[in-house]
């Protein structure tokens, strides 16, 4: 009991996280989800294209909001202000968990890039990585710049600073 408290004992896959905080963004649907949106053949016409599809509703819209605001409050005030940005307000948690066998964290930081219009929902892990406030959540920060149009330039692997 003692070590599931603070997170032992659990383990979910980055896909199961990011479909958790979906829901949380979503006003508590619960879409299945998937990775490839559509299939164009040679000359650019779509062949396939995936449709969203919600698998259910484990959270209320009231709680969908509680939880937004909970984790918007997380970013501005608590273990993940470094993936704060000045102008959207991201939503988010950080994690760190001990790995087994060696003193190493793995950590991670899981957000929506903006409240008000979600359209991008982040899991970002490290492994081997301290904190995931020291960690993940710049790391996070920066995916979210780029992916939102905020900052163009690529981010790549050990370049991330304060």
């Amino acid at each position: 009991v003692a070590s599931l408290s603070i997170g032992h004992e659990l383990a979910v896959t980055p896909l199961q996280m990011i479909t958790a905080a979906a829901a949380v963004a979503n006003g508590g649907f619960l879409m299945r989800p998937y990775v490839v949106a559509e299939v164009r053949d040679a000359d650019g016409s779509t062949v396939a294209r995936t449709i969203p599809h919600v698998r259910s509703k484990p959270i209320s819209g009231h709680a969908s909001v509680n939880m937004t605001s909970i984790l918007t409050r997380v970013v501005s005030q608590g273990t993940a202000k470094k993936a704060a940005l000045p102008d959207h307000m991201v939503a988010g948690k950080t994690g760190t968990a001990q790995n087994p066998g060696n003193r190493n964290n793995t950590s991670w930081f899981a957000g929506v890039d903006s409240i008000s219009n979600p359209k991008y929902v982040i899991v970002t892990v490290v492994d081997e990585g301290g904190s995931g406030s020291a960690v993940a959540a710049p790391i996070s920060r920066r995916i979210i710049q780029h992916l939102i149009g905020e900052d163009l330039t690529p981010v790549k692997f050990g370049e991330i600073t304060e």
